[in-house]
């Protein structure tokens, strides 16, 4: 008997202390248990902040690739509008060529007319000369150049 008063006496001693250690750990999963439900609720106001820059980012990226759009169209606008330009800068250098030519060949003639004038003196050949300047005031000093030298 005193076995079993000593089981019994052992037993109430360890239930109020198992359900003290019950409590604790109620407690502690409680305590856990909140603690969860604000990080949850923290995560919850970091997904809304986030979902909003994505949406931020989201538009400023589609802005940013219609930006990009519209700059590559405008060099190959510009590209476009600079090969016009060389070709027509190479047509103009062309006719600056052919026209460089036809001056240095006008020019020689010119010469050889001045020449042939003066070694024929004829006063036709001079008349012509005078009358084929450019202006009156060529043509006076053309005739003073043929006058000195006759």
């Amino acid at each position: 008997m005193k076995r079993l008063l000593c089981i019994t006496l052992a037993m109430a001693l360890l239930i109020p202390a198992g359900a003290q250690s019950s409590k604790q750990q109620s407690s502690k999963q409680q305590a856990k248990k909140e603690r969860l439900e604000k990080d949850i609720a923290v995560l919850d106001q970091q997904l809304k902040a986030n979902s909003k820059k994505r949406n931020g980012a989201d538009t400023a990226l589609k802005l940013t690739r219609r930006k990009i759009k519209a700059r590559r169209q405008l060099l190959a606008e510009s590209d476009l509008l600079i090969s016009k330009m060389d070709r027509d800068i190479s047509a103009k250098n062309k006719r600056i060529d052919s026209l460089e030519l036809r001056l240095t060949d006008m020019r020689t003639h010119y010469a050889k007319l001045v020449r042939t004038a003066y070694r024929n003196r004829d006063s036709r050949i001079w008349y012509m000369y005078i009358l084929s300047s450019g202006g009156l005031s060529q043509g006076f000093r053309r005739y003073a150049y043929l006058k000195s030298m006759a």
